[in-house]
């Protein structure tokens, strides 16, 4: 779950299957976007980024709790959308195993609606880029 994208691997018997591999263009970038639009169009007003980012990691900072309160109201409709997204894709989140990592997985583990042993996250931001040291590392041997 990054910034631009959000990118799906399945893995059954413990192999990847590369064929289900997708890339979904809504990153947490989507939300911050949207998040922005609304304060134009709302209270014609510019929210910047550090304030959303304040939001989305469960902290209001300075922002009035008028203002907090919408934007989290817009995170938990924009990680929604997603889930939704995914379902129609085929990934059934309520009976499948599923790991979310990457900074994005704290987004929606705060504002998610999503329960269940099945549901596993690793909110190191880092994890992206570590996953891919392990698979190259790997590969050289």
């Amino acid at each position: 779950m990054g910034s631009g994208t959000i990118d799906i691997l399945q893995v059954i018997n413990k192999k990847p299957v590369l064929s289900k591999c997708i890339s979904l263009p809504v990153g947490i970038l989507t939300c911050i976007d949207d998040i922005q639009k609304y304060f134009r169009m709302q209270y014609n007003m510019e929210l910047d980024d550090y304030s959303i980012q304040e939001v989305l990691q469960l902290r209001t900072g300075d922002l009035p709790e008028e203002l907090a309160a919408a934007t989290q109201e817009l995170i938990r409709e924009y990680t929604k959308k997603v889930l939704a997204e995914l379902e129609q894709k085929g990934i059934n989140l309520r009976f499948q195993k599923c790991l979310f990592c990457g900074g994005g997985s704290l987004v929606f583990k705060n504002y998610g609606d999503l329960k269940g042993e099945n549901i596993i996250f690793n909110t190191d931001i880092h994890a992206n880029a570590k996953g891919f040291e392990w698979l190259c590392r790997g590969m050289e041997r």
